[in-house]
């Protein structure tokens, strides 16, 4: 009888010892998203467009930064690249962008959906400012890169 215990015991102990410190898969989340994030920079062309105050921020007002332009790129740069504004670790979905230097302004918007998100600000898609002087006008081809591979000119 003895021996009927001891072996149902040590039964019921090799049972029961690999549940022990395990987690059941049902206790852990589905599908749990992951929040991915980007780089986006902001760059000009033209030293004329030097010194530009750039403002990124969510419709959600979950994010709100400020960066400045203090240098140009005569092709499109990295992101990251010295001189751009940069915002750094910008968690995807949708901005609004303003910024402006002494005799430019530009704004629009901004879907952020890649690991490098660059925009070129240049007169064709700027707004001319009522203090600037006579001959600064909107005449150059807009150039938006939403991702590495993409280049859109208007």
């Amino acid at each position: 009888m003895k021996k009927l215990f001891y072996a149902m015991a040590l039964l019921a102990f090799v049972l029961v010892l690999p549940s022990c410190g395990s987690k059941d898969d049902d206790d852990e989340p589905k599908d749990t998203p992951k929040t991915e994030t980007a780089d986006v920079t902001f760059w000009t062309d033209d030293d004329v467009y030097e010194n530009v105050e750039v403002n990124l921020w969510k419709y959600d007002d979950s994010y709100d930064q400020y960066r400045y332009i203090s240098s140009y790129y005569s092709s499109i740069p990295s992101c990251g690249s010295e001189g751009c504004a940069n915002f750094y670790g910008v968690k995807y979905g949708e901005y609004y962008f303003w910024a402006e230097n002494d005799y430019y302004e530009w704004e629009g918007e901004l879907v952020v959906d890649a690991k490098c998100e660059r925009m070129q600000l240049n007169v064709a898609r700027a707004s001319v400012k009522s203090n600037a002087p006579s001959g600064v006008s909107s005449m150059e081809p807009a150039v938006m890169d939403f991702d590495l591979n993409n280049i859109v000119n208007n």
